[in-house]
């Protein structure tokens, strides 16, 4: 039987020469626009629980993180923050994490993390040099930078994907790391902050504006899609159901041109009533059917909408409720994450999860749903939960 660390494997990837300064790269010629079609081999997908991993740590790994990511996932992102203690940017800490695994393992698949929105000069240095212009920032009327987060401890800047010197650069930067690591794609952030920030946009930046850098970010990713070429995979963040968006989750979004998308915000935030859950589990299940990748984030606090700010202590018993929901709405191309807070390195990526090793075997038939209830069979375990009731989700293994 094949290994389900086989998905997603990727062809292999054009040579870009560097640039002297080590960053910035010339765009590689327009390739077929069509995304991967052939995404996962799902011979063995139903194994024990379909995993994807989001890993960050501020150093390299350890060997026995090694052990555990190649021993526990088929496909992982490397975040902006991976080995940024040792190496000092992103570039490079990612590159030795990839280093690291891709010693251990040919198959798993490896993807780049790169924002879409969020200028993140502490982590880059593509960001940190002279060959960023801060002219492609968006402006207040003052002048002066917007920052997009502003309760963040560092000085944050937005990309204005309304400039198409921007949209390139930004391109060349993915296209450069992957064909010089060697990564099997990217993972785009940020691609729903500018459609859930749109009328802060307005208001800031006037209607045309906002409307100019909504629809620059998209464009900026088709042009990253069709640059990298389709035997490259293109995952995004921002899968969710947003109703007062209207048509995100089709052509006005960015799923038609990418390979599956992570769906991030899975019962928390403004995603935590029963009803944004039904529509994301319905969402995903569809997104799935598709033939695209969906990476379900499922936190401890999922399904309360006024959690404390502190996780408890038992915080890794709560798994069972995101768990059971992933599992009525999962089909061959989807894979579960489940974390504290956040996806920094104590947070979930690295903690032994006993039930994610269990016998579950393909499902028996799609979910059954009655309102806010759903059910489904698996060869291995009978699944139950209630949207409206967190305790009340069950897995009985058998």
């Amino acid at each position: 039987m094949t290994d389900r660390r086989t998905i997603l494997k990727a062809g292999a990837a054009g040579v870009l020469a560097m640039s002297a300064g080590g960053v910035l790269l010339p765009r590689t010629a327009q390739a077929a626009p069509l995304p991967s079609t052939a995404l996962l081999d799902t011979s063995a997908h139903w194994a024990t629980v379909p995993l994807y991993g989001h890993l960050s740590k501020p150093t390299d790994f350890s060997a026995a993180d090694v052990d555990h990511i190649v021993s526990t996932y088929p496909v992982v992102t490397l975040e902006k923050a991976q080995g940024h203690h040792t190496h000092g940017n992103a570039e490079e800490g990612c590159a030795a994490g990839y280093a690291q695994i891709r010693a251990r393992s040919s198959s798993i698949k490896i993807l780049y993390y790169w924002n879409a929105a969020i200028v993140w000069r502490d982590y880059y240095a593509s960001l940190m040099s002279s060959g960023f212009d801060l002219a492609w920032t968006l402006k207040m009327s003052d002048d002066t930078p917007w920052d997009p987060v502003p309760d963040h401890p560092s000085t944050i800047y937005a990309y204005d994907t309304s400039n198409a010197d921007l949209r390139a650069w930004w391109v060349d930067q993915v296209v450069g790391q992957v064909a010089q690591v060697g990564y099997d794609g990217a993972f785009i952030d940020a691609i729903a902050r500018y459609n859930v920030q749109k009328s802060e946009l307005v208001a800031l930046f006037g209607q045309a504006k906002a409307d100019a850098v909504v629809q620059g970010q998209r464009d900026m990713v088709a042009q990253l899609r069709r640059t990298l070429g389709a035997a490259k995979t293109v995952l995004y963040n921002g899968l969710r159901y947003m109703p007062t968006v209207p048509d995100w989750n089709g052509t006005g979004g960015c799923l038609g041109i990418t390979d599956g998308a992570m769906l991030e915000h899975f019962g928390i935030l403004d995603s935590a009533s029963p009803g944004s859950m039904k529509g994301d589990l319905n969402l995903a299940r569809n997104v799935d059917g598709q033939g695209k990748m969906v990476a379900f984030c499922g936190w401890w606090s999922s399904g309360t909408v006024s959690p404390p700010s502190d996780p408890p202590a038992s915080w890794k018993d709560n798994i069972t409720f995101s768990l059971a929901s992933f599992l009525c709405a999962a089909g061959p191309n989807s894979y579960f994450h489940y974390a504290r807070k956040n996806f920094s390195y104590n947070e979930g990526a690295f903690a032994d999860f006993p039930v994610l090793r269990n016998p579950l075997g393909p499902p028996l038939g799609a979910a059954v749903q009655h309102g806010y209830v759903f059910t489904r069979e698996f060869e291995h375990a009978s699944v139950r939960v209630d949207l409206s009731d967190v305790q009340s989700a069950s897995i009985q293994w058998h």
